[in-house]
């Protein structure tokens, strides 16, 4: 079993360094592998940025549960559950050519960040269970190829003179929240969890 986690590792650790996309966070459970075809839901979720910015949470919601239904094998998960394998697959989520991770693809459009965090996380993925949230530390690649978490990318925007004003303010709000209520770090204060 040791040689298996030990191959298992070895085998993350190559895939990352071979493709350049995911970087892995310690294992919650024993089987760290990500839902198949998570690829396809990461893209289909950001497609759901580009549509009707009033209707992302509820979109990105369908395209979970359809997911979950078809690969997870599970027709009516529960919040706690969506919340779970949301976690368990935060470092895969990545969309389009240049492997973006899904929540830093939210600030790309418009609304798309506030229906995504506010609305579906923050508010329809409640659990009874204080401690369960939305992991918003998931860890993907930087256009330089660096390793980058949500909070790192979101400092950027913050600091990006491109962004409006009013965009500026309102993640400079988020990444209080993200900070505070959260536990969000960036990627040099993930030490001891990345691998």
């Amino acid at each position: 079993m040791k040689t298996l986690i030990v191959f298992s590792l070895l085998f993350s650790l190559y895939s990352l360094n071979s493709s350049a996309k995911a970087v892995m966070i310690e294992p919650s459970s024993t089987d760290n592998s990500p839902s198949e075809n998570i690829d396809n839901l990461a893209n289909n979720i950001c497609l759901q940025f580009t549509g009707d910015g009033n209707k992302v949470a509820k979109n990105v919601k369908k395209n979970i549960l359809d997911h979950m239904r078809i690969y997870e094998e599970k027709p009516n998960p529960t919040v706690d559950e969506i919340i779970k394998f949301l976690n368990h697959n935060k470092n895969y989520m990545t969309c389009g050519l240049e492997n973006e991770h899904y929540m830093k693809k939210a600030f790309d459009h418009g609304r798309a960040y506030d229906q995504l965090f506010n609305v579906l996380f923050f508010d329809e993925l409640l659990s009874d269970d204080d401690s369960l949230y939305v992991d918003v530390n998931a860890v993907s690649m930087n256009k330089d190829g660096n390793p980058e978490t949500v909070l790192d990318y979101m400092y950027k925007q913050h600091t990006d003179m491109t962004n409006t004003k009013q965009v500026r303010d309102e993640i400079k709000s988020l990444i209080e929240f993200f900070e505070l209520d959260l536990g969000a770090k960036r990627y040099v204060n993930l030490r001891g969890q990345v691998r």
